[in-house]
């Protein structure tokens, strides 16, 4: 009978561990899906005629460059502000920066806010990652379980992105 009672605990500790994850992930994936369809629209839109091509490169090249920048700065501010204020705070950058692409053309403009999202998307990543890893318990941190179905949030985005369109 005790077997059956610890089994029980674990099962309510692990159900606990997937209860604060699963939302994390879940928020993962809908970021992960506007992004895609924010970087469909972009395309799109710099692919019209008379856009010059040496200012495609420059828009498209930000978001890359933002990914590195949001790769950089995240540590200090997750290890500042902690985990949930952090990711609101990414979040947050992340709607913003979509948002202006809606209120201008501008192409300086689409740079910032091409690099303000490629930094969001980095710094989303990493205090996913993060605090994924607060409730994983050492034996099982880093391993299949939990990344697998971290990736698969994460891949089926864009699948989710191409099936909307």
């Amino acid at each position: 009978m005790g077997s059956i009672a610890q089994s029980a605990m674990r099962l309510w500790r692990n159900a606990e561990r997937s209860r604060a994850t699963l939302p994390i992930m879940a928020s993962v994936c809908l970021a992960c899906i506007g992004s895609a369809m924010l970087t469909t629209a972009v395309s799109f839109h710099l692919g019209k005629p008379g856009v010059d091509p040496d200012i495609v490169q420059i828009v498209l090249t930000a978001y890359p460059v933002g990914f590195l920048i949001g790769c950089l700065m995240t540590r200090p501010l997750v290890a500042r502000y902690g985990h949930e204020r952090t990711f609101l705070l990414i979040l947050t950058t992340a709607l913003l920066s979509a948002l202006g692409f809606v209120f201008t053309d501008f192409m300086p403009g689409w740079f910032c806010f091409r690099l303000l999202g490629g930094m969001s998307m980095a710094s989303m990543f990493v205090v996913c990652e993060s605090w994924i890893n607060l409730y994983a318990e050492q034996h099982n941190r880093g391993g299949c379980h939990i990344n697998s179905v971290k990736s698969f949030f994460h891949r089926a985005a864009p699948i989710l992105d191409a099936l909307t369109l």
